[in-house]
């Protein structure tokens, strides 16, 4: 009885550990990991993209569900890009973009999904004008501060030009 006993618990644990590992084989997947991925400020629009792959992979990279740029061809685990945007046009200031990584056995694992943000473009209408500087600066030596004080049941009122630091 000892023996069926040690047997079918030895089988148990056998079997356990092994359906375990080939589940485990089985769910290899390449994980993305992203660097860096910015545009630059100057024309033209350049979107550098860098991230590592866990396995050697291909990558794809999809921009605003609509571009797609290869970024690598040859299995590697280092990527990185410069990718010049001034010939597409988007509707936002942020589109999303993701990777999608093919490895050697030919299994595809997408990234998350990551936020590309445009610069803001900021437009001078003229140069800075010396005089109406001048006149909001001096406003504030020109705009007297009131002040009213009250002691031993006498009041006070006063008009201050200066700026006072403590009111």
């Amino acid at each position: 009885m000892k023996k069926i006993l040690f047997f079918l618990l030895f089988s148990a644990v056998f079997f356990n550990e092994c359906f375990a590992s080939a589940s485990i084989i089985k769910n290899d997947s390449t994980e993305i990991y992203l660097l860096d991925s910015y545009i630059t400020h100057e024309q033209p629009t350049i979107f550098n993209v860098s991230f590592i792959t866990s396995n050697p992979a291909k990558t794809i990279l999809y921009i605003d569900n609509k571009y797609e740029f290869t970024i690598t061809d040859t299995l590697n685990d280092s990527h990185q890009a410069k990718i010049d945007l001034a010939d597409y046009s988007f509707s936002k200031k942020t589109v999303p973009f993701y990777i999608i990584a093919v490895d050697s056995s030919g299994n595809k694992s997408r990234s998350d999904i990551f936020d590309l943000d445009f610069p803001k473009e900021i437009k001078m209408q003229k140069e800075s004008n010396f005089l109406l500087l001048g006149v909001f600066f001096g406003i504030q030596f020109l705009v007297p501060t009131p002040a009213y004080v009250s002691m031993n049941g006498t009041n006070y009122f006063a008009l201050n030009k200066e700026i006072p630091l403590i009111s």
